[in-house]
């Protein structure tokens, strides 16, 4: 073999030794990036099965005993709600003159009320059939009626004065189904017995 071969099969040599490192250290990290994705995965089954077993074992008992449920006191259940006494603010808006004959007095009845009807069924009560109250719900039916006001010898809480006479509201039973539209009933019947005056 010739000076010249061994020059040349040196500077072959030579040229591939980078190579072989490059694939050397390629295997290397492949083998080594295996391993570690292997053990990644052994940990997280292992951490896994730790976790099942652990949401699977039962509870302690405890050994203190339950309290009885407590039981509504039947005088207090039949209480009925307490209903606010302060009349809504509303809206009067427009309103017409009523003149009620037998009473010697005139009132002014707001327009939303409808087209309204009154009765005196007895010599000091004065009740209204508003139209507005007919749009209550059916829970509500017995809200319907029973407004108006009531002649009364003498002041009392909330009445009205007019004409040396006394005047105190009458009103159904709350309406919780539709206490917006049971608040300006409310709160326009008192409106109207605020504007009686006599004739």
């Amino acid at each position: 073999m010739t000076d010249y071969q061994n020059d040349e099969t040196a500077a072959r040599n030579q040229r591939m030794l980078p190579w072989l490192i490059t694939a050397t250290v390629s295997v290397i990290a492949i083998i080594t990036a295996m391993v570690f994705v292997t053990l990644v995965k052994a940990a997280d089954q292992v951490e896994s099965e730790l976790g099942a077993g652990q949401t699977q074992s039962p509870a302690p008992e405890t050994s203190e005993t339950p309290k009885p449920a407590e039981t509504p006191d039947p005088e207090e259940s039949e209480k009925p709600t307490e209903e606010s006494t302060e009349v809504p603010k509303v809206e009067v808006g427009p309103t017409g003159n009523t003149v009620i004959a037998p009473w010697g007095v005139s009132l002014d009845l707001s327009t939303q009320l409808g087209y309204t009807r009154w009765s005196i069924p007895s010599g000091e009560e004065l009740l209204f059939e508003f139209p507005l109250a007919q749009e209550l719900p059916d829970s509500c039916s017995a809200s319907r009626t029973g407004w108006g006001f009531a002649r009364v010898d003498q002041a009392v809480p909330g009445s009205y004065a007019a004409g040396g006479q006394h005047y105190t509201l009458l009103k159904p039973a709350a309406c919780s189904a539709d206490k917006k539209l049971y608040d300006q009933l409310w709160g326009l019947t008192d409106a109207a017995m605020r504007s009686i005056k006599p004739v």
